[in-house]
């Protein structure tokens, strides 16, 4: 039994990783999503990362006075904070 659910992980894993490679989705969680970072939910406009947790992220929204919550599903693109010191020098 351990070894059919490690099987089924291992290709699930493969899969998701296909579907990264192809641009078909993107990898949002967090280790990949930062405070500061830029994201789209939804194909809708770029708003700034305020909060990351295990399954969602808080962003702010200029429609809102409060940061909106989503799942890391919702997130269609993905723009890192630029870094200070790269841009510096």
């Amino acid at each position: 039994m351990h070894a059919e659910l490690h099987d089924k992980a291992t290709y699930w894993q493969a899969v998701r990783a296909q579907q990264i490679a192809d641009g078909l989705t993107v990898d949002a969680s967090r280790n990949t999503i930062k405070v500061g970072d830029r994201v789209q939910i939804k194909d809708r406009e770029w708003e700034r990362v305020v909060k990351v947790k295990a399954k969602t992220l808080d962003v702010h929204t200029p429609h809102m006075p409060w940061p909106m919550r989503y799942t890391s599903g919702e997130v269609t693109a993905h723009q890192p904070e630029p870094d200070e010191a790269a841009e510096a020098g």
